[in-house]
């Protein structure tokens, strides 16, 4: 699925289970992801959402979205823990890190 956030485009995978969504990129070998790549947590109400990176390898940039809006553009390193905007989201979008930069809330 192509997912536009501002003017980027990124190719991406969705996660739409409770599992797939916990798990986000975890497992995912450090550069074999694209920048222009990354998956989505699609949620089917707005909630709040906490992101760990436990067991990560490689940095992100955790895009918080709400009724297609970005609500903020946080990086995330390795083993971080409890990562939250303190709002609800409607989707959450998990890139490798740099790949979000000039994204920016209300995009």
């Amino acid at each position: 699925m192509k997912l536009t956030v501002g003017t980027k485009e990124f190719k991406v995978k969705v996660a739409t289970t409770p599992e797939t969504q916990q798990r986000g990129l975890i497992g995912v070998k450090p550069g074999s992801i694209p920048k222009n790549a990354g998956l989505v947590s699609k949620y089917t109400i707005a909630t709040p959402v906490t992101i760990t990176m436990k067991g990560m390898k490689f940095p992100i940039d955790v895009v918080f979205i709400r009724e297609d809006k970005v609500q903020k553009v946080v990086p995330a390193e390795p083993d971080q823990e409890d990562i939250s905007i303190n709002d609800v989201s409607t989707d959450v979008l998990e890139v490798p890190k740099g790949s979000a930069d000039g994204i920016k809330k209300g995009d």
